[in-house]
């Protein structure tokens, strides 16, 4: 009759730990599946965010009278280059890092509020690679921006075309 009350007690013992384990994996599953909830939620208020920032940018694109704040007009101003201090600062550069400029040319890309314009600027050298290379790492440490987010480098016969962008007043 013991044997029986210990089987019977181990069989109860069985069942409870099965049911405990069937449980907790059931809330991991459903833990898991808030979880998955929660991201989808974070993703769609993030593409609902990105989508206002289009509609602004859009409405800004189409609204010319955009004004700039004055943290912005104070960055500007001292970032900026006067019509021939970005020709000077090229010119000084190059003859210290023994690079020829060949020739120099300039477009605008954007005007913003009518005092400040994004100038492309176009310079054909002439030199060896390693004093090309320093010559425009000399650019990237100067005290003002210059954008190289648009730059590009081509090499054409025994010369090597940049292209960089900077600030610049709106009337050059």
């Amino acid at each position: 009759m013991k044997r029986y009350k210990i089987i019977g007690l181990c069989l109860l013992l069985l069942v409870f730990s099965i049911g405990i384990l069937y449980i907790k994996k059931h809330d991991n599953y459903y833990l898991k599946e808030l979880e998955i909830k929660s991201i989808e939620d974070k993703i769609r208020e993030f593409e609902y965010r990105v989508e206002k920032l289009k509609v602004k940018k859009k409405q800004i694109g189409k609204d010319k009278k955009y004004s700039l704040t004055k943290e912005e007009e104070k960055i500007l101003d001292k970032n900026r280059y006067s019509k021939n201090e970005i020709l000077n600062l090229i010119y000084k550069k190059a003859v210290e890092f023994d690079v020829d400029v060949i020739n120099i040319s300039k477009s605008v890309l954007k005007v913003s509020n009518g005092k400040y314009a994004l100038f492309d600027i176009s310079l054909e050298l002439r030199s060896s690679l390693y004093n090309i290379e320093r010559f425009i790492l000399s650019l990237d440490n100067f005290d003002k921006i210059i954008d190289f987010s648009s730059f590009s480098l081509f090499s054409k016969n025994d010369s090597s075309i940049i292209n960089i962008s900077y600030i610049g007043d709106n009337d050059e």
